[in-house]
């Protein structure tokens, strides 16, 4: 008895400072920078990274065995996300088997295997833009933008070469079934050069959608304190045709601080016009052609430019009524730029997308809040679509 005494007594002096030393041991919760650090740094689920910021690696290996025509430079000032891209001066850069290339393209894709492709170009004066992918007997895929100029039978997603980076996500197994893809080839066709970049496989739109390259992404360690004039001019820039300028503005508005991005965008998601209010709406933004603060006249215009279907008619009326010098430029550069401009993208879309990334509770609740609002207006769609994503 006398013995467990002792020991119950020596247990008590000792059991405060086995406390504090097991309390000191212990690491200190994360803060919330390093939560986003560690997030950043992570990379994105189930995908391949063919081109992103590799170009020294890549563009050795696209030797053109045939003995083809054409040079490939990294591309540092223009370029879709990262650092870095790939200039096609004409004709283009190949290799059929590169090293460790056997990326499975499967209908149900397992680990390691992937169903999608996503890539981004655009043209300086080429008749035509094309991707090719190299299966396990030939080049049997092959995307163009504009013409197939030696007609080696392609794929058409557009009808003429961007000047404008474009993203384009195909889905490799409903347009060519299953394959093994082996080596790649980033063709231009006649002027004066091509560029490439942010090409991958994925295993899902959802997975591709989740990329953050970023260059600022490398940098970032706590959410973003972003005011509200410059959370303005981003969402000019997330509505643009100009996919670099739009992909760039989308993740610095997923990065800023929840309690500042998720408010602006509930904001400009619920202003965004249904299709019964879109008439009263072109004339607003065109009288906003005039207003006294640059944002606002660099955001109507866009919105123009983006509806220049319906808008057409109201800038051309307005052009007649002898408008302020500020309007008459604006509109007739808006009018001046159809048919050259876009596929523009959806500014609803955009930001659901943006308050789904977040990984935010009050992100998710505005979700469900947009989800909740008038059947056929643009934020209540895109959100009920995004709410039903897995």
């Amino acid at each position: 008895m006398t013995y467990t005494l002792i020991k119950l007594i020596c247990l008590a002096v000792a059991w405060p400072l086995l406390c504090r030393g097991s309390a000191a041991a212990a690491p200190p919760p994360p803060s919330d920078g390093a939560r986003a650090a560690a997030h950043a740094s992570r990379p994105p689920p189930a995908v391949a990274e063919l081109l992103e910021d590799n170009a020294d690696a890549l563009l050795p290996l696209l030797t053109n065995p045939t003995g083809d025509p054409g040079e490939g430079r990294i591309e540092r000032e223009d370029v879709f996300s990262g650092q870095s891209a790939v200039k096609i001066i004409p004709m283009q850069r190949f290799h059929p088997n590169l090293p460790g290339w056997k990326y499975r393209i499967a209908e149900r894709p397992g680990p390691g295997e992937y169903r999608y492709v996503r890539f981004a170009w655009k043209s300086d004066g080429c008749l035509g833009v094309m991707l090719q992918l190299h299966d396990a007997t030939d080049w049997n895929i092959r995307y163009t933008a504009g013409q197939d100029a030696p007609g080696w039978g392609c794929r058409f997603v557009a009808p003429a070469p961007p000047q404008r980076w474009v993203v384009v996500t195909r889905d490799l197994f409903a347009d060519f079934g299953e394959r093994t893809i082996t080596g790649i080839a980033l063709t231009a066709f006649g002027g004066r050069a091509a560029y490439f970049d942010h090409i991958y496989f994925g295993r899902s739109v959802d997975d591709l959608d989740r990329i953050d390259a970023t260059a600022a992404a490398r940098e970032r360690r706590a959410p973003l304190d972003l005011p509200v004039a410059e959370m303005d001019r981003l969402w000019v820039d997330l509505c643009d045709d100009d996919a670099s300028r739009s992909y760039r503005a989308f993740w610095t508005l997923v990065a800023a601080k929840p309690g500042q991005a998720v408010p602006f965008l509930r904001r400009k998601a619920l202003g965004l016009p249904a299709a019964a209010d879109l008439p009263a709406q072109v004339r607003h933004w065109v009288a906003e052609l005039g207003a006294s603060d640059p944002a606002v006249r660099d955001s109507a215009a866009a919105a123009l430019a983006r509806q220049i279907g319906p808008a057409e008619d109201a800038l051309r009326e307005a052009i007649a009524d002898d408008p302020s010098p500020e309007v008459r430029t604006r509109a007739t550069a808006v009018l001046a730029a159809k048919g050259r401009r876009g596929p523009w993208p959806d500014p609803a879309r955009q930001a659901v997308r943006a308050l789904r990334l977040m990984d935010d509770p009050s992100a998710r609740a505005c979700l469900e809040e947009l989800a909740k609002g008038a059947d056929g207006a643009p934020a209540t769609d895109a959100a009920r679509a995004a709410l039903r994503e897995p």
